[in-house]
């Protein structure tokens, strides 16, 4: 099922960290950067599940797992290359994830994988959405597309370094569209509302994915469902192919 998504409102672009995002948080479409390209909106229909999706050069993806059974406190997810996609085209992609954010919390985060991060650099961007866990979600790949992505290891094991970035943002809700102002640094973060185990696996990686605090309901932490974002980096030669599969452990 694809997903309507309003307009996104760019203020300002600067250059930020390397990354592949994980975003724990709701889906949001952000206006793609100049040349990008915009992917699919994939929805998987119930667990366990899979689906597949191309992200063209330069552009992003999303893919959100079936609704979360209310006492689940842990999913899975698998991502590997479909047949014909290079080691090289997916490794270069960006996986995001993010956790939901609050009116209060006042800073977004994300969880990122195959990644290279720099000292913390200055962003600027506000989005809007109806589905609050996408508006955080495309805010993170938003994040992903602002870095350069340096030349990396291929292999699985390389996909599962992983980083967490907080950024200082803003959430407002006017009628019923939620909007979201990023500005200031982003800085590294290493325990947020989420905590993502990844294993190399099939020439991909798997995530499993729970709330911090043990026995907490995972819909309390990234809404009814969760979404994987990818994001292609600029300059790409080629399409990647993902099959992203949701379990319940």
């Amino acid at each position: 099922m694809c997903h309507d998504f309003a307009a996104v409102n760019r203020l300002r672009r600067v250059p930020a960290f390397s990354l592949v995002a994980i975003a724990l948080v709701a889906t949001v479409a952000a206006a793609p950067g100049a040349g990008a390209a915009r992917g699919p909106r994939a929805h998987a229909a119930g667990f366990p599940s899979a689906i597949d999706v191309t992200i063209p050069p330069g552009g992003d993806a999303q893919v959100t797992s079936p609704t979360l059974p209310p006492s689940a406190t842990s999913v899975t997810v698998t991502a590997t290359p479909t047949a014909g996609t290079s080691a090289g085209a997916f490794a270069g992609l960006a996986e995001v994830l993010a956790p939901l954010g609050s009116f209060k919390q006042r800073f977004l985060a994300c969880i990122a994988f195959y990644t290279y991060p720099l000292p913390g650099e200055d962003l600027s961007f506000a989005q809007s959405n109806s589905v609050l866990g996408l508006l955080f979600l495309n805010a993170c790949i938003e994040v992903a597309r602002e870095v350069s992505v340096p030349a990396k290891a291929v292999d699985a094991a390389a996909g599962c370094r992983q980083a967490g970035r907080t950024v200082p943002a803003k959430l407002t809700r006017v009628g019923g569209q939620y909007h979201l102002k990023v500005n200031g640094r982003s800085r590294a973060k290493r325990k947020l509302a989420l905590i993502v185990t990844c294993t190399p696996v099939g020439g991909g990686i798997q995530l499993a994915v729970r709330a911090r605090k043990a026995g907490v309901p995972l819909t309390r932490v990234v809404g009814p469902t969760l979404s994987i974002g990818y994001v292609s980096p600029t300059g790409a030669g080629a399409s990647a192919g993902v099959n992203t599969a949701f379990a319940i452990p």
